[in-house]
């Protein structure tokens, strides 16, 4: 194997295998009990490549080059299921070339109804079809058949399959507030002042506005606050620049630590997750954790799927005071009071440790 400009040449043929992960594995899962490939974007097999180039060049059909090499690939590695999340495109091209294979589906994060008909669209414009055929779809509560309603296939509620695979751990509380960071771009300067919401997105002007209350009641509080920051995500880590979102933070809390460990880990040694509109927040809450989401821009972005638990743990104001007293209350509520609490909350997504479901559907049908 050959590394070139951060791509990955490899020359042998590949071997047979039980499963394909066909979204370059970005939930991190683990299949050691089968024979299984990840399909990733930055490997290049040169064996296939030839192979499928000559197939192209004489097979007179109307496909596209790299689906040809796509299917090369999935052709020779014969797998017996392929597997992938939601957003990647490659699942899709596996049940539309594949149709005779297994193919499992799992939803990778947690969606606004709001945009139901959009995410729609662009699936069955890539498929060219009116309805998705796949066998298996792993969604996070059963109120998400409703938002996959184009799919023909089997649901099954098993929560975030991401969140699933890594297992619990028992740390020590470090932390006060871990804060879930929704940066994603650099925000354009006022005058020099970097300050000014008009040069913000809402999302943007809304996280300022939290970071800095935060702030307030650190200096108040004497509390102890790390970072979940966007950019240190594995699927985010090209996109999203870490300079820049640490550049963001500062200009509204002063005084914060960042650790070099995944969000899971961290959110484990802090007393209290802060977040707006956050699918690790909604993992971290089906993990056991204390989570409060804070949505002041309601009257804009309003979460459908978050109303069945708009209470205690989900605040709309954007009054300070309401949302100060609402982190404080949950800072001094005990591992029991918040368990009580929530177990008498409506919320309907599961924690499955390790992916048992799946992984017994995957022995199951091999």
């Amino acid at each position: 194997m050959i590394n070139i400009f951060k791509k990955k040449f490899l020359f042998r043929p590949y071997p047979k295998v039980d499963l394909v992960l066909l979204d370059d594995n970005c939930s991190n899962l683990n299949f050691d009990f089968l024979k299984f490939k990840t399909i990733r974007s930055d490997e290049i097999n040169l064996f296939h490549l030839v192979v499928a180039f000559y197939k192209f060049i004489f097979s007179f059909n109307n496909l596209k080059f790299k689906d040809v090499y796509f299917i090369e690939i999935i052709n020779k590695l014969d797998p017996k299921i392929g597997l992938g999340c939601d957003v990647n495109w490659r699942i899709y091209k596996f049940v539309k070339y594949f149709s005779e294979k297994k193919s499992i589906i799992y939803q990778f994060g947690f969606y606004n109804f709001k945009y139901i008909e959009q995410f729609k669209k662009n699936i069955l414009k890539f498929t060219n079809t009116k309805k998705i055929k796949c066998d298996y779809f792993f969604i996070w509560d059963k109120k998400f058949k409703d938002y996959f309603y184009y799919f023909n296939t089997n649901f099954i509620v098993n929560g975030s399959t991401r969140s699933n695979e890594i297992e619990k751990r028992k740390i020590k509380k470090k932390y006060d507030i871990m804060y879930v960071s929704s940066f994603r771009h650099p925000v354009k300067s006022y005058y020099g002042t970097n300050k000014h919401y008009l040069t913000m997105n809402v999302s943007d002007s809304m996280s300022s506005y939290v970071l800095n209350i935060l702030d307030n009641l650190q200096t108040k509080e004497k509390l102890k606050i790390c970072l979940a920051l966007a950019s240190n995500r594995k699927e985010k880590l090209k996109k999203i620049s870490s300079f820049h979102e640490i550049d963001f933070i500062k200009r509204d809390l002063k005084n914060f630590i960042i650790e070099k460990k995944n969000s899971y880990d961290l959110a484990s040694k802090s007393n209290l997750i802060v977040t707006t509109h956050s699918t690790l927040g909604v993992e971290l809450l089906a993990r056991g954790h204390k989570v409060l989401f804070i949505n002041p821009d309601y009257f804009f972005y309003d979460e459908d799927i978050l109303k069945n638990f708009k209470n205690f743990f989900h605040i709309t104001s954007s009054n300070k005071k309401v949302i100060s007293k609402s982190i404080m209350n949950l800072l001094k509520f005990s591992d029991k009071k918040w368990k009580n609490k929530f177990s008498k909350a409506s919320f309907n997504i599961p924690y499955d440790e390790k992916n048992k479901i799946l992984k017994s559907l995957l022995i199951k049908l091999l």
